[in-house]
This record gives C-alpha cells, structure tokens and sequence, in this order.
C-alpha cells in the first residue's frame, strides 16, 4: 500500500485470559483498523477503528476467550492511503493452567543467583520425561531429535499400550530400532523427509507435549523442552537441562508447531501439508503470560530465532552470562561484542 509505513510491527504489551492489549508504531501519524479472529478462522471485512491519528499506538481488545489463539493484522490510514501490518498471532492468558515452571540441570547450578526458585541440579533428565510420558492420560505429542534411551522408548510404548493418542516426530539421521519399534506398536512417526520435506535442514526439536489435544481442561496441559536429548548422554552425562511447564497456552503453541510439521491436527500425518525446515512459516504466538511470569517462545528457522536472541542482548544493562554448545552466529557475537567493547 501506500500508506503509513509500519517502524514497529504490532506486538503484545499485555497479556491476560480476556483482554490483550497491543503497541505498535508508524512513522508518520495515522489511524487505524484492527482487524481479529480466531486461528483458523477468516479476519471479518470490517475493523474496529482507532481514530486516533497518532505515531505510537496502543490498543486493548476485550471480552476475548482464555487460552485461545487469535490472529490479527492492523491496518494503518492516512491520507496517502493504507497499509497492512504483517499478521499477527496471539494467544490469551490460561485459566485453568496453574502456571508451575520447573527448571532440572543435569548437573551442578549456583542457587545464590536464584530469584524465586532455585533450580533442580544433579537430575537424571530422564526421569523427569519419563514422569511426565506416565501421567498423560490423552495425548503426547513428541519432537525428539533422538531418541536412543530405553526407558523414554518404553514410556511412550505404554502409554500407547494403555490408550494414549501418541505422535513421534524424530530426525531423519536417527531412525533407529526404537522408532521401528514405535513404529510397529502403531505409534505414527515422520521425520523431516517426510512428504516434501528434503530433510538438509536438521529436525533439532526437543520437547514434549502432554494431553493438549484433549481441551476439556488445562488443568493437565504440560510443556517439556529444554537442551536435553533423549539419550543416555543427553539426559545424565552431558551438562543439559529441561524445563517443564503447566500452561495451556503455550501448550497449544508447541501443538501448532508439532501440526506444521505432521502436517495435520489429527493422528494420522499428512504428507501433503507437512512443513520442515525452510518450508515452515511463523504462525504461532510468540508471547505469553504464564502465571503473571513473560514468557516468550520462538521456533527456528522461521521466527528468526537469532534476531530475537541478539533482542534480548541488547537488553543487558549489567551482565551477560551464556552457555552454547558450538557458537557459529557471526550476528550473536557481534551482537555481545558490541555490548563489551561499547557499552
């Protein structure tokens, strides 16, 4: 269009389970209409109108439904004419999630610089996913890069045994007798050459989603991610980690991004639909509230995960510590050295 151009895309400020309020910004003043949905649904032909004629804005929407996703685009107006912003999705705040956030370390961690809780250190990470597989009682929908323990094999074989509505995405490089196994208990497992998918690009997803696809509640919606591997060196050896959370919201963030690479929102896969790697777009929401605690969640490669960790460096205003497996990102470390040499 030849409207307002957009200096700051619109983005989430307030988070609750019946309102989200919204900021964004153009460069000259204009109006706008902010038009919404649910996800899945058509944005309507007409927008509410901000009339405004402001560079900064900022807008509440009310009266909206809890732990629900959306999707939005604004619409910007001045006298040139209009411009759309890119679309936006979203999500409202949980009702029914009690919000619980645990952090395990497979080895040591240094409490004095805890705020709140400290966190769980010298766990067998293996036992905490296992946990979390036995007590679904509905769904489990798994994204492991490799899986080679046999216990998790084990735990997600029961679960299928006793009901459980179980999916299994893994990397292509690693399809080894447990994903056979898996296969044969009638588990349905893809890997990223699934359907169109060329698999260059690894399948580097670790985390686990408990009894999302089951809506009656999220009182029992679990997240599992974190650093760890499913394997014996992943879960006990290495210096890994794993956080599990109890929220309904980004429960159904990571189930969205399961759904992108299965390729539907049911058991069986669809090899038409199924996305991986570069083939994937940025459809989920990005930010959450989580029992009055801002959590964001960014999947790569197509949320332009390092634009946001550079974000959150530019952030530092005192220290910076971090711990990264095998630093390649020529942008991150500018981005630190930046903060070092200047700041």
């Amino acid at each position: 269009g030849d409207g307002p151009v957009f200096i700051k895309q619109p983005y989430e400020i307030r988070i609750n389970t019946s309102s989200v309020t919204f900021e964004w910004q153009t460069k000259s003043a204009a109006s706008a209409y902010f038009f919404y949905a649910k996800r899945g649904e058509s944005l309507p032909d007409g927008g509410l109108l901000i009339s405004d004629e402001n560079i900064r804005h900022e807008f509440s929407l009310d009266d909206l439904q809890p732990a629900t996703i959306y999707h939005a685009v604004v619409e910007a107006v001045d006298a040139a004419g209009t411009r759309l912003s890119k679309e936006l999705f979203f999500s409202t705040a949980s009702a029914e999630s009690s919000g619980d956030m645990q952090v395990y370390f497979s080895k040591n961690v240094d409490s004095s610089v805890k705020w709140k809780e400290a966190a769980k250190a010298e766990q067998d990470l293996s036992v905490i996913m296992i946990e979390r597989i036995n007590n679904a009682q509905y769904t489990i929908d798994a994204a492991l890069y490799n899986l080679t323990h046999d216990k998790i094999f084990q735990a997600l074989f029961l679960a299928k045994s006793r009901g459980v509505s179980v999916r299994f995405i893994h990397e292509a490089e690693y399809d080894n007798d447990n994903v056979t196994w898996l296969r044969d208990a009638g588990v349905p497992a893809i890997s990223d050459t699934y359907g169109s998918n060329d698999g260059r690009g690894l399948m580097h997803d670790k985390f686990l989603v408990i009894d999302a696809r089951e809506s009656s509640t999220g009182a029992d919606d679990w997240v599992v991610t974190g650093s760890a591997n499913a394997t014996y060196y992943g879960t006990l050896n290495n210096a890994e980690n794993l956080v599990v959370i109890n929220d309904q919201s980004l429960a159904a963030a990571y189930t969205l991004e399961f759904n992108e690479m299965w390729g539907s929102a049911s058991e069986p896969p669809n090899s038409s639909a199924s996305r991986f790697g570069g083939r994937k777009i940025d459809d989920t929401p990005h930010r959450f509230n989580i029992g009055g605690i801002w959590v964001e969640q960014y999947m790569s490669p197509s949320d332009a995960t390092e634009n946001r960790i550079i974000d959150a460096i530019n952030t530092a205003n005192y220290g910076l510590f971090f711990c990264i497996f095998a630093f390649t990102s020529d942008a991150i470390e500018n981005a630190m050295k930046d903060l070092y040499l200047y700041e």
